[in-house]
């Protein structure tokens, strides 16, 4: 009887015979195939992908040369690979040990610890260097000391505050103390400095207080740094004030914006505390470098107290409260102004402008009277009649400008130099309308204008903007944006009373 001759010398046989054994024996083991789907290097920090499941890791060093090298139990690579490294990893190499295990072998620069960690049910195993904190200061930055931090290798920083006593804690993981590390002295509101190996791959410092603060984490080139900063400890309504406690410095009252007065707490963190509700007054914030506090209280203004442990807000009634305001549409009826490219006609414009500003004033306790409340004509002398027969103290005329060369935009303000005060009053409206956008600052500017010079009260005439700009001209016709020149034209009213 003949044997059959397939073409396989015995050589070829042993061959194909030790790769069915080699995928069978995965199979069996593991139940499932589980592959090396992606291996990416950055500084410090190796992370391989897995597709088809988990995977328990083995890891250990090898010298001459330094390696690290992490064994995947389980695990298939198609083909060998290497990808350049970043920082101390010179290179990461990966290929099938066994039939069972894929090896990934870092080569490093120089020797370095090093963290592995599972996550995502271990589809993701990354491996971390490990840096060596080496040195620890406090720079004498003002108001407040700065605690810098630098070390081997990158450092991840976390930070917290911890009460009675008062303390700021930073952790560092994947990290170690270096036995030669020098604590710096007491410094400021620093009383001591202490660190530990808190666990086996956490690096912890804290900072003993003689006060509550806070602190901003930054990296740096040479590591990372804990800017110390004041804090808000408390923030509470009591019989009709807003008490504040922080040790920080007084804060400064900022120009109103849209109705809400801003207050600048420097160098001071409070963007976790929760603003109380309630006595009409709508509180919010938002934190930078200062963090600020925003008031918005109608009808009324604030008056900073400083206090034991911090400052009050007291409210007290508006600097408009009971002031006469005369507010002049400009234009009207057979005038209808400037009209822009798009049809828009100022005297609409102005009107619509002026009863905004009338809502707004009204909300502040002034009483107001419009020299006209819809589409008809007055002249100039009829206009100051109105004003000057009211007993007004306060005379607002809004208008839009025009100019034949269709790019020229801004905001002016006219005063009359009759009166002293003129000035100062035009300068305070003409700041919160420059205010609204980005827009060329015309400047608050002298003219001899008839509403101007024959009234009585304080007088100014606003030109909020260029209807001959096309874009400007769609501004103005914008509802939300008319509601905002109102404001913004109330605002610089009562900012000048306030200052008067």
């Amino acid at each position: 009887m003949l044997t059959p001759n397939w073409g396989f010398s015995s050589r070829w046989t042993g061959l194909v015979l030790f790769s069915l054994v080699f995928f069978w024996m995965g199979s069996i083991a593991y139940g499932q195939s589980i592959s090396l789907a992606d291996v990416t290097a950055q500084d410090g920090l190796v992370e391989i992908r897995l597709t088809g499941g988990g995977v328990t890791t083995e890891s250990f060093t090898l010298t001459s040369p330094t390696r690290i090298v992490i064994n995947l139990e389980g695990v298939r690579t198609k083909v060998p690979g290497l990808i350049p490294g970043a920082g101390m990893i010179e290179q990461v190499r990966y290929s099938q040990f066994s039939p069972t295990v894929t090896r990934v072998v870092l080569d490093l620069l120089e020797e370095s610890s090093y963290f592995v960690e599972e996550i995502d049910q271990g589809r993701i195993v990354r491996v971390r260097l490990g840096s060596s904190v080496n040195q620890i200061q406090l720079l004498p930055t003002q108001p407040l000391p700065t605690l810098q931090v630098q070390g081997e290798g990158p450092l991840v920083a976390t930070s917290f505050a911890l009460p009675s006593p008062e303390r700021l804690v930073v952790d560092f993981k994947y990290a170690t103390l270096a036995r030669d590390l020098v604590l710096p002295e007491a410094l400021g509101p620093i009383a001591r400095v202490r660190t530990s190996q808190f666990n086996h791959e956490t690096v912890r410092v804290v900072l003993d207080l003689t006060m509550p603060l806070a602190g901003i984490l930054e990296d740096v080139e040479a590591g990372v740094q804990l800017a110390l900063r004041y804090k808000i400890e408390k923030l509470a309504w009591q019989g009709g004030q807003l008490l504040i406690d922080t040790k920080g410095p007084r804060p400064q009252q900022l120009k109103r914006e849209d109705g809400v007065s801003w207050l600048e707490f420097p160098f001071t963190v409070a963007s976790t505390l929760r603003l109380p509700k309630g006595q009409g007054v709508e509180l919010s914030s938002r934190q930078e470098e200062s963090w600020f506090l925003g008031v918005a209280s109608p009808g009324k203004r604030i008056k900073i107290i400083s206090r034991l442990g911090g400052i009050a807000l007291e409210f007290l009634p508006s600097a408009l409260a009971g002031v006469r305001v005369v507010v002049d549409p400009g234009h009207g009826g057979s005038d209808p102004g400037a009209i822009g490219s798009a049809g828009y006609r100022e005297k609409d414009i102005n009107l619509a402008i002026s009863q905004y500003l009338v809502r707004f004033l009204k909300e502040y306790g002034a009483t107001v009277q419009l020299t006209r409340s819809g589409d008809y004509y007055l002249s100039l002398a009829e206009r100051v009649a109105i004003s000057n027969g009211s007993g007004a103290e306060i005379f607002v005329s809004i208008h839009c400008n025009s100019f034949g060369d269709s790019s020229k935009q801004g905001v002016e303000t006219f005063y009359h130099a009759k009166s002293p005060q003129s000035k100062s009053f035009a300068q305070h409206v003409q700041e919160q309308l420059v205010s609204l956008r980005p827009c060329i600052d015309r400047k608050a500017k002298e003219g001899n204008l008839y509403v101007l010079r024959e009234n009585l009260a304080l007088a100014i005439l606003t030109e909020v903007a260029f209807i001959s700009n096309p874009q400007e001209e769609a501004l103005l016709a914008d509802p939300e944006y008319q509601q905002k020149v109102g404001r913004a034209i109330a605002d610089g009213i009562e900012a000048f009373l306030e200052k008067k």
